[in-house]
């Protein structure tokens, strides 16, 4: 059964923490320049969502502290100079993990306390999503497109689940088996590849669309892989708790390690 206490999530969640949100604008091929956009919450932002095909709309999902405490998720419709809060409007909820739109529109969150809900208004009313039972929090949520996605989360009946759609989140069926399977972040390489990283800087990846998993990289015990991001098939990117940026050009065959001499990326 595979657990991460409450002091290993501190250090590993602390990195994601931001009080404003930073974005990046290029103002040419070779030259960036960074703007801080006051958020309008002291929440820790954990997760961002552009939605594909326009550059004005963006969903934050967060967290009062770094384990389960208050969430919040906030919204901008001007290209990141302003956010509102648009959940929750009163009271409290648990606190949140990943925010993942397929559209402007329609999108879905994740969180501690078996939160999974969907939207398909923009954020103005959102429902419960029937996938997983029981289950601690959730740490991967991602849509190839707006037809395929995918989540995980730790349960705290039998360890590590998780969960497929098909239809545009509307049902979620239980992975065939997580054993292999890399528990903190996830990514698409296309419609049926997938990546996981994790504890003992675990790379995992998946054939079949997320229904079963083999473990293809390893690195220091008791470290973390902490992101994956792939652009394509072939072309992906790690990066871990010691300062190592890992690359692959042949689908995770192989990898390029990179030492930037910090740590927690």
């Amino acid at each position: 059964m595979k657990y991460i206490s409450n002091s290993t999530l501190k250090k590993i969640q602390f990195l994601f923490g931001a009080v404003s949100l930073v974005l990046i604008s290029f103002s040419n091929l070779y030259a960036q320049s960074w703007d801080y956009k006051d958020s309008g919450t002291d929440f820790i932002l954990l997760d961002l969502s552009i939605p594909t095909g326009q550059d004005q709309i963006a969903y934050a999902a967060g967290s009062q502290y770094t384990v389960d405490s208050e969430g919040i998720i906030i919204k901008t419709i001007d290209g990141g100079e302003t956010w509102e809060t648009i959940y929750p409007l009163s009271g409290t909820v648990h606190s949140f993990t990943r925010i993942e739109f397929v559209s402007p529109l329609k999108g879905f969150v994740v969180g501690w306390g078996n939160t999974f809900m969907m939207t398909e208004d923009g954020g103005n009313t959102w429902v419960d999503i029937d996938a997983g039972t029981n289950i601690y929090y959730y740490s991967g949520l991602n849509f190839y497109d707006e037809n395929n996605g995918f989540a995980m989360g730790l349960n705290l009946s039998n360890g590590l689940d998780s969960y497929i759609t098909n239809d545009g989140g509307m049902t979620w069926t239980l992975g065939a088996s997580t054993t292999n399977m890399a528990e903190f972040a996830s990514c698409y390489a296309d419609v049926n590849t997938l990546f996981t990283v994790g504890k003992d800087q675990v790379i995992s990846k998946s054939e079949d669309g997320g229904e079963n998993w083999s473990e293809i990289n390893t690195g220091i015990q008791g470290f973390y892989n902490f992101e994956v991001y792939f652009k394509d098939l072939n072309n992906g990117i790690v990066s871990t708790e010691d300062g190592t940026l890992l690359t692959t050009h042949d689908s995770g065959l192989t990898w390029d390690s990179f030492s930037t001499g910090y740590h927690n990326f």
